[in-house]
C-alpha cells in the first residue's frame, strides 16, 4: 500500500504541476486543475493496479520466506500448488475490477476528463488572460493579447483579437480600449465584447484590407466542448469490437485486453517469484520482478505503436508479447523445481 501511494503521488504531482503551468498561462481556472487531477487519480490507479499487485504479492510472499513461514506452510501441507490458488482466488476479484476498469470505466472517466479540459478553455476565454502574453484558442484560430486588466479580473485593458474567418487564409484583426466576456446559451456560443477600437480585415501578405471603427462589437468564438468520437481512447469497448479491422481502434482495444491478461499472467509470475531462501533479501526479488514489469510492458507500448502505424496485423496484436510472457513464466516455475526434475531425469537414466 506504502508503494501504491508513493508512485500514485508522484505521478499525480507531476500532473497537477502540468495542470497549474496551463492554469498560470490562462488556458483554464485553477480549480479546474484540481479537478482534472482528481478525474485523473482513478484512471491512473487502473493503469498501475496489475503491477502494484504483482509487487505486493512478490513482497508479502518473499517476507514470508525470510521469516521461515513459508517453511511452516509447506510443512503443513501447502506447497506451491495450494499457495498459487489461494492467490488466484484472490486475485480474481482484483481481475473483475481491472475488466470492469478498462473496458467501461476508462472511457467514461477518460471522456469526462476531455469534456472538463475543453469545457474549461471555452466557458471564459478572456476571464483568465495573462497580461502582456499573447495567448491562442480554438487550435490557433483566435489569438488574443491584453495589456493589463482590472482588480476582478473580469475585463481587459488594450486587446489585440485576431479571428481566423471562415474564408480561406483571411482574418480579423481588431484593437480595442477594452474586451470583456459574455455568455449566451440561447444563441449557442461564448462572444468577445470589444469597446473603442478599430477592425481590420483581409488575408495576410497582401495590401486588400478593410478598415472600420466602432464603439463596441460582439466576435463570438467557435468552440469545441465535445470530445471527438474519433478518439479511439473514449470509445466504448462494443464500438472497438465493431471497428476492430481499423489499425487505430484494434491498438485500443489489444491495449484494453492487455490490462486483464497481464495481471493475470502477472499473478501467476509473482508466486514462483517471490520464493527465496531465509537469508536472501526481499528487495533483491523486487528488483527482478519491476525489470520482468518494465520488460512486458515495454514490449506492449511497442507492439500498440506498430498495431496503430500497420506494421503488425490486428488480428494478430499483442497475443505474441503475451505468448512469450506465458514461456516466460513456465520456464520461471521450472527454474523453481529444477532440482525435483534434475532428480528425476537421474532416476529415469539409472
Amino acid at each position: 500500500m506504502s508503494v501504491t501511494m508513493v508512485l500514485m503521488l508522484i505521478f499525480s504531482g507531476h500532473q497537477l504541476v502540468r495542470f497549474f503551468g496551463s492554469a498560470a498561462e490562462g488556458q483554464f481556472p485553477l480549480l479546474v486543475a484540481l479537478q482534472l487531477v482528481l478525474v485523473q487519480w482513478p484512471i491512473l490507479l487502473g493503469y498501475f493496479l496489475p503491477f502494484f499487485l504483482f509487487l505486493s504479492i512478490i513482497a508479502t510472499y518473499a517476507r514470508f520466506s525470510q521469516s521461515q513461514e513459508m517453511t511452516v506452510l509447506r510443512a503443513s501441507g501447502i506447497g506451491q500448488k495450494k499457495l498459487l490458488f489461494y492467490t488466484m482466488r484472490f486475485a480474481c476479484f482484483m481481475l473483475l475490477f481491472e475488466a470492469f476498469f478498462v473496458f467501461e470505466a476508462k472511457p467514461w472517466l477518460g471522456h469526462i476528463f476531455q469534456t472538463l479540459k475543453a469545457e474549461a478553455v471555452s466557458s471564459a476565454p478572456l476571464l483568465w488572460v495573462t497580461p502582456g502574453k499573447f495567448q491562442s484558442l480554438n487550435n490557433g484560430n483566435v489569438v488574443y493579447y491584453a495589456e493589463g486588466s482590472n482588480a476582478e479580473r473580469d475585463e481587459i485593458n488594450q486587446v489585440f483579437t485576431a479571428f481566423k474567418t471562415d474564408r480561406d487564409g483571411h482574418w480579423d484583426v481588431l484593437f480595442a480600449e477594452k474586451g470583456h466576456h459574455e455568455s449566451h446559451k440561447h444563441h449557442g456560443g461564448e462572444y468577445v465584447v470589444l469597446s473603442k477600437g478599430h477592425q481590420y480585415t483581409g488575408e495576410p501578405g497582401t495590401a486588400s484590407y478593410q478598415m472600420a471603427s466602432f464603439d463596441t462589437l460582439s466576435k463570438r468564438i467557435e468552440v469545441m466542448t465535445q470530445v471527438k468520437s474519433s478518439n479511439a481512447k473514449f470509445v466504448s469497448s462494443k464500438k472497438l469490437w465493431q471497428k476492430r479491422d481499423a489499425p487505430f481502434f484494434a491498438a485500443e482495444l489489444h491495449w484494453r485486453m492487455a490490462g486483464v491478461i497481464s495481471m493475470f499472467l502477472l499473478v501467476l509470475l509473482a508466486v514462483p517469484m517471490s520464493q527465496s531462501s531465509p537469508r536472501q533479501g526481499v528487495y533483491g526479488r523486487m528488483i527482478v520482478a519491476v525489470i520482468a514489469y518494465s520488460v512486458y510492458v515495454s514490449w506492449l507500448l511497442v507492439t500498440r505503436s506498430w498495431i496503430k502505424q500497420g506494421h503488425v496485423d490486428p488480428d494478430v496484436g499483442m497475443w505474441g508479447v503475451h505468448a512469450a510472457m506465458v514461456l516466460f513464466v513456465i520456464g520461471t516455475y521450472l527454474w523453481q523445481d529444477r532440482e525435483r526434475y534434475l532428480q528425476l531425469m537421474r532416476q529415469g537414466l539409472s
